[in-house]
């Protein structure tokens, strides 16, 4: 059972996540294993250690017999890095010069010049740009189509993950990532999930990507996921539909879909990837501070392209505290203003809270817009309870909004006792501080039970309250 959380705020990919994991400890002999199960050829993976931002980081790599200009920037982004043409200035010729030169020309060639370059089976074609190559390669039963890619449906990425030796887990979680851009897509193109043809995201190297994710996080166990906010950059990336404003569409609805917090504007170039968008989606991220817990280890995965601000993603394995101190633990708090509900809906909203496992439910009156009477709603509970209050905070009232706000506490250890009064019985809590913080405890009445003593004697509460405190104390 291991926390795992993710610092993305310099951009997310398929192979920074992939290596950010192996750094933090997944076993990479674990994924060369479940790759080498693909029915798939023309790609190889690759390990290594590589210094960004002045920081030692896990480099992960799919080889392919074809570069896919990953990192290509002059392809990328050939606004911003493409090379100049450059201009040659000649020096002026003399009219004796020319006059020496032009009786050395042959009369053949004054009607068939001689062309400054013969176009050879290898060379680049200028109407289909740079890097567009003709090369077909058939590797045993995968046909892989230019540059090692063909376009595949969803079906036949999820036959492939189905086919690998990958855990059940790992299979589902490789296939909820897929399904996630097959949406995002299928809205950018106007179409189906089903018949999106995966491009650069159904090649080799996005597929060892995806299912090299998915075999790190299920052998990392990891149980719960929290993040920063996504980090982009901007501009516009060439791509397979050719220059698209970044974020490229894909990523967008990505985010869209799944409330995913991006940030734009961190640098030109694209940081985010539809790949490492649909990871984060798939692991059900909570964007918030990971809870109390020891960090066990820390990953970087490293990004391959040049950009103006290194990108690299962060992974801190953490583990829960195996037995919570009784004297510290982590809180949430939920507050909402609200200033058109009724006094008997607030007070069932009280009891209906409690009753899901609040710590506590308190107003506070506030003077809100339009100078109204309102009342801000704070509500504290432990993780686990979050979704459930907020749900029935969001239906119950006319709230349409709640803030979180994630604390540390002090708190002192609670015990239930009994005190002997000369009324008679009566439940006590003794409160202990943490014995780090000093050697001290203090008993209090349980209100309840002072008005039970009261209507057993007959005696006025106030009365009854005064008799049992001082004697309490006094014992004390």
């Amino acid at each position: 059972m291991a926390i795992l959380s993710l610092d993305v705020q310099r951009g997310v990919s398929g192979d920074m996540m992939v290596a950010a994991l192996l750094d933090a400890g997944a076993s990479f002999d674990q994924v060369k294993q479940v790759l080498s199960s693909l029915p798939l050829a023309g790609f190889s993976i690759e390990q290594k250690r590589v210094t960004k931002a002045c920081l030692d980081m896990c480099d992960f790599t799919v080889k392919l017999a074809h570069d896919n200009h990953d990192a290509d920037m002059a392809y990328l982004h050939p606004d911003r890095y493409a090379p100049k043409p450059q201009l040659t200035i000649k020096a002026p010729v003399s009219a004796a010069a020319l006059l020496t030169r032009s009786a050395h020309l042959q009369p053949a060639h004054a009607h068939s010049p001689e062309p400054d370059h013969i176009h050879g089976p290898h060379d680049h074609d200028p109407e289909h740009g740079p890097h567009d190559h003709e090369h077909l390669h058939d590797h045993g039963h995968d046909h892989e189509h230019r540059h090692g890619h063909c376009h595949r449906a969803l079906r036949d990425v999820v036959a492939l993950i189905e086919g690998s030796s990958a855990s059940e887990a790992a299979q589902a979680l490789a296939i909820k990532v897929f399904t996630i851009i097959a949406a995002a897509e299928a809205k950018a193109h106007g179409t189906s999930p089903d018949l999106v043809h995966f491009h650069e995201v159904g090649g080799l190297d996005s597929i060892a990507d995806i299912l090299a994710f998915a075999v790190c996080v299920t052998d990392l166990n990891i149980t719960q996921t929290y993040a920063t906010h996504l980090g982009e950059g901007f501009g516009e990336v060439r791509c397979q539909h050719g220059l698209l404003p970044i974020p490229v569409p894909a990523v967008a609805n990505i985010c869209a879909a799944h409330h995913l917090p991006l940030v734009t504007g961190r640098c030109y170039g694209e940081l985010v990837t539809p790949t490492g968008a649909a990871m984060l989606a798939a692991l059900d991220c909570q964007f918030a501070p990971a809870p109390l817990g020891t960090i066990q280890a820390v990953g970087y995965g490293a990004g391959k392209r040049i950009y103006d601000k290194p990108s690299f993603v962060r992974a801190t394995i953490m583990t829960e505290q195996a037995e919570s101190s009784p004297y510290r633990d982590s809180i949430v708090e939920i507050k909402s203003n609200i200033d058109d509900l009724s006094g008997e809906l607030m007070g069932t909203l009280f009891e209906s809270l409690k009753a899901q496992g609040a710590v506590d439910v308190s107003l506070r009156a506030l003077i809100m817009k339009k100078n109204r009477p309102g009342f801000e709603l704070c509500v504290l509970c432990h993780e686990a309870q979050v979704k459930g209050l907020v749900t029935t905070i969001l239906t119950e009232t006319s709230a349409i909004g709640v803030r979180l706000c994630r604390q540390e506490r002090y708190i002192m250890q609670r015990e239930q006792g009994t005190f002997n009064s000369s009324l008679g019985p009566v439940t006590t809590k003794r409160c202990r501080l943490d014995p780090e913080l000093g050697a001290y405890h203090i008993d209090y009445v349980e209100f309840d039970s002072l008005a039970a003593l009261a209507a057993r004697t007959g005696r006025p509460l106030k009365e009854v309250e005064a008799i049992v405190k001082g004697e309490l104390y006094a014992q004390k």
